[in-house]
């Protein structure tokens, strides 16, 4: 009687990863340039223009991985008994271990 015993594992990994940046800026190209300033009277009268310019920016990485592994054994233990005759009395037999 051949005795056998089967084992296996397997893993499974998962790991995600997710990073972002932003950037906004406002810069001002022309700042409050003043065109016409007038009074009128006790009102004053002033025309200016100003040139903002605005940058955005979005970065995002979203990174996954997954990796699986296993590993299977066959242990064949091989035949244990214990017999009896006249000559030699009790014997046992050793099994003989196999590794697959």
């Amino acid at each position: 009687c051949v005795q056998e015993t089967d084992a296996a594992f397997v893993l499974d990994l998962t790991a995600q990863y997710s990073w972002s940046a932003g950037f906004d800026k406002t810069y001002k190209i022309v700042d409050n340039r003043v065109i016409i300033q007038f009074w009128i009277g006790p009102i004053p009268i002033t025309i200016w223009y100003e040139i903002p310019l605005q940058v955005i920016a979005n970065a995002k990485i979203d990174a996954q991985m997954q990796a699986t592994a296993g590993a299977k054994a066959v242990w064949k233990i091989g035949d244990a008994y214990i017999s009896w005759d006249e000559n030699n009395g009790w014997k046992m037999a050793k099994p003989l271990s196999l590794i697959h």
